[in-house]
């Protein structure tokens, strides 16, 4: 009896431990799925409402608290997570030991709205993000007028603005072409640069640099649209700014003319060379147009050969036969034609000789009406018409000699039939013009 009775107790042993097996596979089963987890590796770390420092505080977590993992924002710098006890919520995953990689977890976007994290409007057609705070960083992506990006930080005068756009991109933008629903000096500055040299871009299609901060100084070199230039220095009132080119030349330009990444009022003030330029003596004219073209002969069919900027004076050397284009010599040296319009003279134009304006003649209207046309053609659009007595110069001719391609008093260029001038010139002898 008392083997019988033992063999009984070794047999329910055996039941209930296989029992037990049974049961403890059953209950661990979920232990075995791939339950994404991580260990917070900070003293106290917030838990915020989504993933950025600007939203609100959801709850903390604490040093080797294990969190679940749901997902992340698409460069998993914030993650988001669910506390044992049932908090869920956002933390930097810079915080964390994780047990899985985090790219394996899946996106979360997080809507952006004004009520949810100081932000901003987008008050720019397409604005660059960049990955830094200035244009000289490469952009990350675009942001569209009236988009709302949420704020997250500002660099030390803020003057670019670290923002989050609704897909998750983090970068930079300037901080003059955003709305926002906070002050930008309440951010917390994100960026210690290391000290460099602050750049800027040339916003002009053409910029004079110079050898002092004037259009008294002489011609150093010119810069084109988009060029990267660094910024040395500046004058008593940062209107004019001392820079250096990539091939190394130094010189003063028009601080209109840049776009720069730091105030100009930040930079050190340059001392001003004591000798610039004399100004041209006899008739001059001071320009008045930002760009104007100089070209090689007094009229648009000529070629441009320099461009001189406003506040630039030349001097005087002659007129065509209208007084509309004038020859001049620029600060450079270069002789070329440009409209009179664009000038403003210390002589009037009328006064100055009449020079070779590269024409081959003149010719008067012998008709009531005679249009101007764009080609030498009667099926060409007419683009003027003339009446009886007018003048124009004369640049070529057609082939066949039945059209004359010619020039009038207000600078147009075009054609008109030969039958209905009355030419100074043998217009045989013209060149044949396209």
């Amino acid at each position: 009896m008392k083997i019988r009775s033992r063999f009984y107790k070794i047999l329910f042993v055996s039941l209930l431990l296989s029992a037990l097996l049974i049961t403890g596979q059953v209950f661990a089963a979920p232990t075995t799925q791939s339950t994404a987890t991580a260990v917070i590796d900070t003293g106290a770390l917030n838990v915020r409402s989504g993933p950025a420092p600007t939203y609100s505080r959801v709850t903390t977590v604490y040093l080797n608290d294990v969190v679940t993992l749901l997902g992340r924002v698409p460069d998993s710098s914030w993650v988001q997570i669910q506390t044992a006890s049932g908090h869920q919520g956002w933390i930097n995953s810079r915080y964390i030991l994780p047990y899985v990689e985090l790219s394996t977890l899946p996106i979360v976007s997080t809507p952006i709205t004004p009520g949810n994290a100081p932000g901003g409007n987008v008050t720019a057609g397409n604005l660059n993000v960049r990955s830094g705070p200035g244009p000289s960083y490469p952009p990350v992506t675009v942001v569209t007028y009236g988009e709302f990006v949420a704020l997250t930080g500002r660099n030390y005068n803020g003057s670019w603005v670290r923002i989050r756009t609704n897909a998750g991109h983090e970068g930079w933008v300037n901080g003059s072409y955003l709305t926002t629903n906070a002050s930008i000096s309440d951010l917390p500055i994100v960026d210690s640069p290391e000290a460099t040299t602050p750049v800027a871009t040339v916003i002009a299609t053409y910029l004079n640099v110079r050898s002092g901060p004037s259009v008294d100084y002489g011609w150093v070199a010119t810069l084109n649209y988009g060029d990267r230039v660094a910024l040395l220095s500046r004058n008593a009132d940062g209107s004019w700014v001392q820079i250096q080119n990539a091939v190394g030349q130094q010189g003063w330009v028009n601080g209109a003319y840049l776009v720069a990444d730091v105030p100009v009022g930040s930079l050190p003030q340059g001392g001003v060379p004591e000798n610039p330029i004399e100004r041209p003596s006899g008739p001059m004219a001071t320009i008045t147009a930002n760009y104007l073209n100089v070209r090689g002969g007094a009229g648009l069919q000529h070629a441009v050969i320099s461009v001189v900027t406003y506040g630039e004076v030349v001097n005087l050397l002659g007129r065509d036969m209208y007084s509309t284009w004038v020859k001049v010599q620029t600060p450079t040296g270069v002789v070329g034609w440009i409209n009179s319009d664009y000038t403003q003279p210390n002589v009037a134009i009328s006064t100055l000789p009449v020079a070779d304006t590269g024409a081959r003649g003149s010719a008067t209207v012998i008709a009531n009406y005679l249009n101007v046309r764009q080609g030498p053609s009667m099926d060409s659009a007419v683009i003027l018409a003339l009446s009886y007595g007018q003048n124009m110069s004369l640049i070529g001719r057609s082939s066949d000699g039945y059209w004359l391609k010619v020039q009038t008093a207000n600078g147009t260029v075009g054609w008109v039939s030969g039958a209905y001038v009355q030419s100074t010139t043998d217009t045989s002898q013209l060149p044949i013009a396209n």
